[in-house]
């Protein structure tokens, strides 16, 4: 009689007993298991910008280019007539500054004169030709508003304010309409304001006209 308990012998004849599975599970499986699992998912990788072209560089280096000569050319332009109008000061006690200044180059239409002291009038003389007060710069119309505002004593001015700026600007209908071509003769005589006959002087200087 067999007992139960016992295990019967292996069969030799059956072959071993098949072992456990040892193979991991899919990879798919693990990386969806492990991707759901992870709290700060990789964000996608953003594509790098594309260079700019050969045509795109070459217009931004025409574009400097032009810009850096147009810029030349201002500051060329501007410091040639700023050599035209630059006025001068002198050694005159009285006149403090000449414009154009002595020997400069001006234009045909340019202004010229000079400042004095304050306290100080002067009339001017182009090439000999005597300047008329009421062509000079500051020269107050009687019949406009700015006439009528100025005080008592000042109503009969032609030039009521700043008469130490003697200035004349030539000009259609004026005794001389533009300055003659290459040099020019200015001469600015002055005296104390009120009285043509105290205090007087005069400077001579000549400038270029183009």
């Amino acid at each position: 009689m067999t007992d139960p308990s016992v295990e019967p012998p292996a069969d030799p004849a059956a072959g071993p007993a098949p072992e456990a599975s040892t193979t991991p599970p899919a990879s798919g499986a693990v990386d969806v298991a492990v991707r759901g699992d992870d709290p700060h998912p990789e964000a996608p990788a953003t594509p790098a910008a594309a260079a700019p072209s050969a045509r795109s560089r070459w217009l931004w280096r025409l574009g400097a280019v032009a810009v850096l000569a147009v810029a030349a050319a201002v500051l060329y332009f501007g410091s040639s007539r700023a050599q035209t109008t630059q006025p001068t000061s002198t050694g005159d006690p009285v006149v403090q500054v000449l414009s154009p200044g002595d020997e400069a180059k001006a234009l045909r239409q340019t202004q010229v004169g000079a400042d004095l002291l304050p306290g100080y009038d002067g009339r001017l003389t182009i090439n000999g030709q005597a300047i008329p007060e009421e062509q000079m710069e500051g020269v107050v119309d009687p019949s406009s508003p700015e006439a009528e505002l100025l005080p008592p004593e000042l109503a009969d001015e032609l030039r009521p304010n700043n008469r130490n700026r003697v200035y004349f600007a030539p000009g259609e209908g004026k005794v001389i309409e533009k300055l003659p071509q290459g040099e020019t003769t200015i001469t600015v005589t002055y005296f104390k304001d009120g009285l043509p006959t105290v205090g007087r002087g005069s400077l001579t200087w000549t400038i270029d006209v183009d």
